[in-house]
């Protein structure tokens, strides 16, 4: 099990095998991965279209049936 200090050395290691063009191609690559994640927090929550407002009717919930109960034939 290696500790993080040499997980750390051996990154700085092969970052530093890397040539000009892989290392600007990750670079590239964490700079989308920061625009995404900052992005990411920036999404609108959805909300239904307002020209279904006040057109829904709850008739049950996941406590209590939106019928009798006798009315279910597996029970009888």
């Amino acid at each position: 099990m290696t500790t993080i200090a040499e997980h750390k050395l051996n990154v700085i290691r092969q970052v530093d095998e890397l040539t000009e063009e892989s290392l600007i191609e990750v670079e590239k690559l964490i700079a989308q991965l920061k625009e995404n994640q900052a992005t990411k927090g920036l999404k609108k929550r959805r909300q239904p279209p307002a020209s279904i407002a006040g057109k829904a009717k709850i008739v049950g919930d996941i406590i209590s049936p939106c019928c009798n109960i006798e009315d279910f034939e597996c029970l009888k």
